[in-house]
């Protein structure tokens, strides 16, 4: 038609060659070359008038609709905005969760470090006060029975008769069965805290439209 090869449609940069075709594929002006040699070959096409012609039937179809209208998009737009400060809103509340939930785990973790530590303090404490009062009863003895092989060395019957309570009570203590108390050694301690079970974050998102 003679309206449509008046149609300046450009020239083609890959080939230097007039856009004489519209892609309705790609949507865009292709030049012959494009259609028989290039990325364009196979592809449907119409010719620039018929394209220019397509395109304003299209546009005029939609502003008859009120779609090209501002107040359209702004709608949209609205519950799309409302949705990030929504969206937005959630991650705070869970980021001030995780927060909060973690400094707790911390603190309880804190306290239940205190809490074994003061008790493997006072259990080995306990037991080791137990062993020093062992040590200090058989140091005794021991110097007691230094004392009897002293005046055992000696031929004078006198200085036996006189030490003769001791003699005989340092033999009787030595003569006694051996009753130490047994040792309670941790072997294992228990690392575990109680905690609160944490409920599942389940964000129920409604749809934007």
């Amino acid at each position: 038609m003679a309206g449509e090869e008046e149609l300046s449609s450009g020239k083609c940069e890959e080939h230097d060659r007039l856009n004489e075709a519209f892609c309705e594929v790609c949507k865009v002006l292709i030049c012959p070359s494009c259609l028989m040699f290039g990325v364009h070959q196979g592809h449907k096409v119409l010719t620039p008038g018929q394209a220019a012609r397509l395109i304003r039937d299209l546009i005029d179809k939609n502003n008859k609709a009120g779609r090209l209208n501002p107040e359209f998009s702004e709608k949209y737009l609205a519950k799309i905005r409302d949705n990030k400060a929504r969206l937005q809103k959630s991650q705070n509340n869970v980021m001030n969760q995780i927060q909060e939930n973690f400094s707790q785990a911390i603190k309880t973790l804190k306290n239940r470090r205190k809490e074994l530590i003061d008790e493997v303090d006072k259990h080995f404490t306990k037991e080791l006060n137990v062993v020093a009062e062992s040590e200090q009863n058989w140091e005794k003895k021991e110097k007691m029975s230094k004392r009897v092989l002293e005046i055992s060395k000696s031929n004078s019957d006198e200085e036996t008769l006189l030490n003769c309570f001791m003699i005989l009570d340092g033999i009787e203590c030595l003569d006694l069965p051996v009753t130490f108390k047994n040792l309670k050694l941790y072997e294992n301690i228990d690392f575990s805290v109680n905690e609160n079970k944490l409920e599942k974050l389940i964000i129920h998102a409604d749809p934007w439209f």
